[in-house]
């Protein structure tokens, strides 16, 4: 090992003790708290939030499923009595599909 590279270690080290008796480790610890409360609350906010998304879209499914139902039946009564109806319900029918599946999704 080099003489500048011990000089430079013995330093470094110095540096890193005159830091360490500077340095106040309860106030340290206490800083380190208030850093992890804020982050537990940033987090909890965070999950609510998601909770609260995912409330909406189940409603939101729940409301598409029940719409899909419908359409369904009244294709089966169309197709058995007027099948002119029956191009615009299906339209209808898929496009409901359509937003299941992104709600699903999200």
């Amino acid at each position: 090992m080099g003489i500048i590279k011990r000089v430079s270690r013995l330093f470094v080290a110095d540096m890193h003790g005159i830091l360490d008796r500077l340095e106040e480790p309860e106030i340290i610890l206490k800083q380190a708290i208030r850093e992890m409360q804020e982050e537990i609350e940033k987090s909890a906010n965070h999950l609510d939030f998601l909770q609260r998304q995912q409330a909406r879209l189940d409603k939101i499914h729940q409301v598409l499923t029940a719409r899909l139902i419908d359409l369904q039946q009244q294709i089966n009564f169309c197709l058995d009595n007027n099948e002119l109806l029956v191009k615009s319900l299906l339209r209808k029918k898929l496009e409901t599909e359509l937003r299941i599946k992104s709600v699903t999704q999200q």
